[in-house]
């Protein structure tokens, strides 16, 4: 039987190390590794971090829905995977639950916990996003194309 696929299989093995050993955490809530799954039912729930171009991405938090892509990321690796099943069959009853919870965590702009929550955020999809657009070799073995694992 041929192994599982997840998104975590293609992250390099140096990240995905460091991922393992420091697990991210804010308070007493420990965030589980962004899955293919968890992926698929954060886009399901309108996550735009994917969908970017590389201009936007570069711009950080300034595009409109981030914080609901933070907020839905969050909730998804702080739930059990089973969850993403859930949402993906359910995207607007999962993102009401993501919000509510959000809004239970207070991760909001401004507040005390919010950059603890933003460097759990980007501890999660960072090594992702910079994979996704990493150099490849094309085939006159030059690496300057880019590849884009989804989205626009």
């Amino acid at each position: 039987m041929k192994p599982r696929h997840t998104l975590t299989d293609d992250i390099d093995p140096s990240i995905q190390m460091a991922r393992e050993a420091a697990p991210v955490t804010v308070g007493d809530i420990k965030f589980e590794p962004i899955t293919a799954r968890r992926l698929y039912a954060a886009q399901g729930m309108g996550l735009r971090a994917f969908s970017l171009s590389p201009e936007d991405r570069d711009k950080g938090a300034s595009y409109p829905g981030f914080i609901a892509d933070v907020v839905t990321v969050l909730w998804l690796c702080a739930h059990p995977a089973s969850t993403a099943i859930d949402a993906l069959a359910s995207p607007r009853e999962a993102l009401e639950k993501a919000m509510a919870w959000g809004e239970e965590k207070d991760i909001q702009p401004f507040s005390k916990t919010f950059p603890d929550f933003m460097a759990a955020y980007g501890g999660l999809l960072n090594p992702i996003m910079e994979q996704d657009s990493a150099p490849v070799s094309g085939e006159d073995g030059e690496g300057s194309k880019k590849k884009r694992r989804s989205g626009g």
